[in-house]
């Protein structure tokens, strides 16, 4: 891949941060990235990419087609094809992206990237909803 571990310019005010090739739209999906990449060099997946895939998940009669683009490829030893949608805090409309890919694409290894274990509050039942549709959850907070 090539990539240097040099980020060209960090924007926190706007989230925006461009490094490694890319512009990433968030803190926390910059920190993930950082964290596949040192994967990459450790030798324990094979490649990452970041949004390379869109995916057409619904249609509605008034506007088209629905579009879902993850925000991670990881291509892993074990598992192989992945995708990781990193998230600082989830909504509703997660939850229903989540299902709508399994529905239309029950063979992808989908990842929830999420800070930490909510013990009760919404956030815990929209976790706890997301697991009915993806395969795994990994706790960033909790990555070394």
């Amino acid at each position: 891949m090539g990539f240097e571990n040099i980020p060209l310019k960090r924007e926190y005010g706007n989230q925006e941060i461009a490094a490694f090739g890319y512009v990433f739209e968030s803190k926390e999906e910059y920190n993930w990235t950082k964290h596949l990449q040192k994967q990459l060099e450790d030798g324990l997946i094979k490649s990452w990419e970041y949004e390379p895939n869109t995916f057409i998940i619904g249609t509605t009669s008034r506007y088209g087609p629905t579009y879902y683009t993850p925000d991670f490829k990881v291509v892993g030893k074990k598992i192989g094809i992945q995708y990781h949608e990193v998230k600082a805090k989830l909504e509703q409309k997660d939850v229903k992206r989540f299902k709508k890919m399994a529905e239309c694409y029950p063979d992808i290894y989908m990842v929830l990237v999420y800070p930490y274990p909510r013990k009760s509050g919404n956030q815990k039942r929209l976790i706890d909803n997301c697991k009915k549709y993806i395969k795994e959850i990994i706790y960033s907070r909790k990555v070394k």
